[in-house]
């Protein structure tokens, strides 16, 4: 039995042929089977807590000896995702990705390769083969800075100004389709940042290529040095969304997205194409929602919409008849304030503290399909409601 499934925080991972059906439906997620050797200070996987510190990982991962035996469990009419920590940090993954890719064109598949790397470090020999699969292919890079010495700072070393070159090499050669960069608090380092960026893209012309901005995610389990990291983020993030969509939203060539949004609200006129898909999304579940409680006869009176602290504030803007009720990333602590990171207790507690409704509406975002549409302790919705007695609805 072969898996392909994404890994992150999945607390019951089924050994049947179910979780390979499961899980290439949307798009085909292969996970490499080698945990990532970087260590990132800033790394959510690390910041998990004691009990979710050791993802799952699949005993019989793909390889280049078994790849052929993975083919058959591949729909190559989709997207071909490979979710590992840092795809090519893997030993020999071009091997891998030139086998899947001259696979895709004897097929004549419709699905493309999507190769995510969370560092960005590559060898001539990867580029090479990137050169090639090009037509079917989307690379996306976390750069997180240009800054080599700064690099080895926040990991635990190893990072060379060959590695710098081989990503600048990447993006001038027009190899990237998308590119993270990095904010930790410096409005002059992220300003030194955008000008090595707009020098790699001078010879651009009608190609674009997608920048995000991102910074830290901190959960109470994070160190003190990344929560200091995190205080002048928290300090000087205004002054870096500015100078960053100043500077990239009439852009000829670049695509500015803002990766991680504490609150969609504070951002509404930033013209980031990311930010109106989120909003947009999110009216249109509420809105669903609504329609659903008309149609059972269900009173918006007697329903305790649930958010967090990235919507509460659009949410009573845009649906200010409804019952907004906020509830508090406890589970993770931090600055983590996505609905999609809420755990079942959270909403428990949250329910608790306005227990003057019968129905409660949540996002259905918390169920991960890595989880067997649990949420990501394991909790399914039904028997948390028939334990506790509440009646939830989720969209």
């Amino acid at each position: 039995m072969y898996y392909i499934f994404d890994y992150f925080m999945s607390f019951e991972i089924m050994t049947s042929e179910k979780l390979i059906n499961d899980f290439i439906k949307p798009y085909n997620s292969i996970h490499l089977g080698q945990p990532c050797k970087r260590g990132c200070v800033f790394c959510f996987i690390r910041q998990l807590g004691p009990k979710v510190q050791k993802p799952l990982y699949c005993k019989n991962f793909i390889s280049k000896e078994n790849i052929h035996e993975f083919f058959e469990h591949i729909d190559f009419d989709k997207r071909i995702s490979f979710s590992t920590d840092d795809v090519f940090d893997y030993p020999e993954i071009e091997i891998i990705i030139e086998k899947i890719y001259d696979e895709l064109i004897k097929r004549k598949g419709k699905g493309n390769i999507e190769l995510i790397s969370t560092c960005g470090s590559f060898t001539r020999n990867q580029i090479r083969v990137l050169k090639k699969i090009k037509d079917k292919s989307t690379v996306r890079i976390s750069l997180i800075s240009f800054d080599s010495n700064f690099k080895n700072k926040i990991m635990k070393g190893g990072w060379t100004k060959e590695h710098t070159q081989m990503i600048k090499k990447l993006i001038k050669e027009k190899l990237c389709d998308s590119v993270a960069i990095w904010f930790f608090g410096s409005v002059d380092a992220l300003r030194k940042e955008f000008e090595i960026f707009d020098s790699l893209i001078q010879d651009y012309k009608d190609e674009t290529i997608a920048l995000d901005l991102s910074y830290p995610s901190v959960t109470r389990y994070a160190n003190s040095y990344t929560k200091q990291l995190m205080d002048e983020i928290d300090k000087n993030l205004d002054v870096a969304v500015r100078l960053f969509f100043d500077r990239y939203s009439n852009h000829r060539t670049v695509m500015p997205t803002l990766s991680t949004m504490i609150d969609l609200f504070k951002y509404l006129k930033t013209g980031n194409e990311k930010q109106k898909f989120l909003i947009d999304d999110f009216n249109i579940r509420i809105k669903s929602a609504m329609d659903y409680l008309k149609q059972e006869n269900m009173k918006y009176t007697d329903t305790g919409f649930i958010t967090t602290a990235s919507c509460i504030r659009l949410a009573k803007k845009n649906f200010s008849n409804l019952n907004w009720i906020e509830a508090k990333q406890n589970y993770w602590g931090g600055n983590i304030v996505v609905c999609d990171l809420l755990t079942l207790e959270d909403i428990k507690d949250a329910i608790i503290n306005n227990k003057k409704y019968k129905y409660y509406v949540i996002s259905k975002g918390i169920f991960s399909e890595s989880c067997q549409k649990k949420d990501v302790q394991g909790i399914g919705l039904a028997d948390f409601m028939k334990e506790n007695s509440f009646e939830i609805l989720s969209f």
